[in-house]
């Protein structure tokens, strides 16, 4: 189960697009931080989904491998924290994105 999706951009650049699902509350940012990954978040803030919301951001390509490892510590977190359903909202959200 990922709770992040790689949108792909027609124009190549250096940076690549994700979207992942976040609490309300922010729970990514310190996992981000502390994996020295920058994101520049899109305009649009984030689209709720109950208590979860999706954030699109851009994120330098030599830090995606970090990005990834901070996404995979997310899961742990939310665990913690008492998002029990979080793996099971991720796993209907981006199964429907990438069509499977």
């Amino acid at each position: 189960m990922e709770n992040f999706l790689e949108i792909k951009r027609l124009l190549p650049g250096a940076f690549r697009r994700f979207a992942f699902a976040d609490d309300l509350n922010g729970s990514s940012l310190s996992l981000l931080y502390r994996n020295r990954v920058r994101i520049r978040p899109k305009k649009i803030p984030g689209k709720r989904e109950g208590k979860y919301r999706i954030v699109v951001c851009d994120v330098r390509k030599k830090d995606a491998e970090s990005f990834a490892r901070a996404m995979e510590e997310l899961k742990n977190k939310m665990l913690l924290i008492g998002n029990l359903d979080y793996e099971a909202f991720c796993g209907e959200f981006f199964a429907a994105r990438r069509g499977t």
